[in-house]
């Protein structure tokens, strides 16, 4: 996915978001950390099934049905202040994400 789409496309139909929502749909939602951005992972506790975008790069897909719990997120993907983060869920999202320095993979 190119950062242009998001940039272009999505940003005019932004609206808060609506936990009675049934997918599909995405979530927005800004990360801000201190000056030194360090390897994290993101663990979707309560979400079913979609792809996560860090600052308009791709991290990866996730699914409920395991085995991998937690998502790698390299520091260099981050940077000091604010970080985007971009869910598309297929299903039914969760209430919040995760970041953890526990990685939990499924094996």
């Amino acid at each position: 996915m190119k950062t242009k789409f998001i940039q272009r496309d999505l940003p005019n139909i932004w609206k808060p978001a609506v936990f009675k929502h049934r997918g599909p749909a995405f979530f927005l939602g800004i990360l801000r950390i201190g000056n030194d951005p360090r390897d994290t992972f993101i663990k979707m506790e309560g979400w079913t099934k979609g792809v996560i975008f860090i600052n308009g790069k791709n991290l990866g897909r996730y699914w409920n049905i395991g085995p991998q719990e937690t998502f790698y997120l390299p520091g260099p993907w981050l940077r000091p202040g604010s970080n985007e983060i971009i869910v598309f869920e297929e299903f039914k999202p969760g209430l919040e994400i995760h970041f953890t320095n526990i990685s939990r993979l499924g094996y």
